[in-house]
């Protein structure tokens, strides 16, 4: 779009998620990548929208101190983020 301010017109809604909502795998030719179900959410799961973002930096951050508590490593960033839509049928 070329236009940052478009995505602040999406109609007002709250990050909907359970904090256990995510998985960090490794790709193929990606390495390990952060996958965040936005699935009960309302929002445009896209980080250009101010809300989005800040719920991604909130939840990135909950995955790397439960990465660091499993793996023992530090994350400071995950290089891919993959922000998804989760549903059973």
């Amino acid at each position: 779009m070329g236009r940052p301010e478009a995505y602040e017109i999406w109609p007002n809604f709250e990050p909907v998620y359970k904090k256990e909502e995510y998985v960090w795998t490794v790709l193929s030719k990606l390495g390990e990548v952060l996958l965040l179900n936005c699935g009960q959410c309302e929002g445009p799961s896209d980080i250009r929208h101010s809300i989005c973002r800040k719920c991604v930096m909130d939840r990135t951050k909950i995955a790397a101190e439960d990465y660091y508590e499993t793996t023992g490593k530090l994350k400071d960033k995950w290089p891919i983020v993959i922000l998804c839509r989760v549903f059973k049928w």
